[in-house]
């Protein structure tokens, strides 16, 4: 043994041979390969993307904390506050057998006035969620929350009804029974939303932000500035139409391109698709996301 080990100590290391040397990846799609979306699923696209924004209400979300919380006990979440806000953390497991992981400040407060910056006034609603969480109940029930969710619907101090919503992150509602479809289908959040009743009986509506995670034509999109209004303009009364948006909106097909909708000047409620080789005049509806009452999700 002593001798085979002698002689392979006497032999030199095999040439481990020259260095690799990086090559640039090339990569060409072959367009043939993907098919374009169908003229009726671009049609039909605008109507998917307003019925996602106001099927995502953010009281789903508050009343899937309140549902949890008849499962906690006085010690498990443990409550505390943070910066003046109600604070609950673990982790712990509490006599009922739910069990409640990282942290939530839930702070709710109705027919009160709010200083905030950006949301003062007088609030008939004044919701907001925050925070890394995860509870899991004994019959089943879990619920995901992470990131943000506030409703404010208030009177500003001008003397006009207003309405703002922040909604960020993933929020995810697993129980036996129906759960609100947007929750149960663990979709990406980013939503912002400014609304305003003026005195004068107008009102004017932005959204901002996405959605991604979708089932169906639509998978994914994007808002910038998406707004109409009926608003006041400078004290001058704007013949901004009421039929479609202006702002951009682009979103992302099933075939996994991105399509851009082209708003124009004419006020018809029609507008341009563009993407993927394709153009195709829309029409759509567009009034879900302006002619609503106290909310764009209400029943």
């Amino acid at each position: 043994m002593l001798s085979v080990l002698a002689v392979l100590a006497c032999h030199a290391a095999p040439d481990a041979g020259p260095e690799p040397v990086a090559t640039p990846w090339h990569y060409e799609e072959d367009p043939s390969a993907v098919v374009p979306l169908s003229g009726t699923e671009l049609a039909g696209a605008p109507d998917a993307i307003m019925a996602t924004l106001t099927g995502i209400d953010p009281h789903d979300v508050y009343d899937a904390w309140t549902e949890i919380g008849d499962a906690f006990d006085a010690e498990c979440p443990v409550r505390g506050d943070h910066n003046g806000q109600p604070l609950f953390e673990g982790d712990c497991t509490a006599a009922s057998g739910a069990a409640f992981y990282g942290y939530q400040l839930v702070n709710r407060i109705f027919g009160f006035w709010v200083e905030f910056p950006g949301i003062d006034g007088f609030q008939h609603e004044y919701s907001w969620m925050t925070g890394n969480s995860r509870a899991e109940l004994a019959d089943g029930r879990v619920v995901t929350f992470g990131g943000d969710a506030l409703w404010s619907s208030r009177q500003d101090g001008d003397g006009y009804e207003a309405r703002t919503l922040y909604l960020y992150g993933n929020f995810a509602w697993e129980r036996p029974t129906e759960a609100p479809a947007w929750m149960d289908a663990r979709l990406e959040v980013e939503l912002h939303l400014e609304a305003a009743d003026l005195p004068d009986g107008t009102r004017a509506v932005a959204w901002n932000g996405g959605v991604t995670g979708l089932s169906g034509v639509v998978t994914a999109f994007r808002m910038e500035d998406l707004a109409l209004r009926d608003a006041r303009v400078d004290d001058v009364v704007s013949p901004a139409c009421t039929l479609e948006p202006t702002g951009a909106l682009s979103f992302l097909g099933r075939d996994g391109r991105w399509y851009a909708v082209v708003f124009d000047e004419i006020c018809d409620g029609c507008t341009r698709v563009t993407g993927a080789g394709v153009e195709q005049t829309v029409c759509a509806d567009w009034s879900p996301v302006l002619g609503w009452g106290d909310s764009p999700w209400e029943r």
